[in-house]
C-alpha cells in the first residue's frame, strides 16, 4: 500500500466516482470504496446471486419450512419465493431435512 495512494484517496469524493464504483459507494459508503480501492485497485468483482447460494437456501428452508411434506401448490409458492425451478426446490427441500 502506497502512502501516496492513501493520501490521494483521502481526497476522494462521490463526484469522483462513476459506474459500478459509484453504485457501490452509494450502497456501502465512501469509506468502504476507499478500502477497496486501496487494497483491490483495478480488480473486477462478480457477486453471486442469492438464489445460487445453496448453503444459505438450505438454512433458510430448514428454518422457514420445517415440515416433511408439502403440497404441490406449497412447493410452487416456495419455488417462486427462492426463485428456483420446481424440481430444484423439491431437491432442496429434501436436502434441507437432512443437512445442517
Amino acid at each position: 500500500m502506497s502512502e501516496n495512494l492513501k493520501e490521494i484517496l483521502n481526497l476522494l469524493e462521490m463526484d469522483d466516482l462513476n459506474g459500478d464504483t459509484l453504485i457501490l459507494a452509494e450502497l456501502t459508503g465512501l469509506d468502504i470504496v476507499k478500502k477497496l480501492l486501496l487494497n483491490c485497485d483495478g480488480l473486477t468483482f462478480s457477486l453471486q446471486r442469492v438464489r445460487n447460494m445453496e448453503g444459505l437456501l438450505l438454512r433458510y428452508l430448514k428454518k422457514k419450512y420445517p415440515s416433511k411434506f408439502y403440497s404441490k401448490s406449497e412447493i410452487i409458492k416456495i419455488s417462486k419465493e427462492i426463485e428456483r425451478p420446481y424440481r430444484e426446490t423439491i431437491r432442496l427441500l429434501k436436502k434441507s431435512r437432512f443437512e445442517l
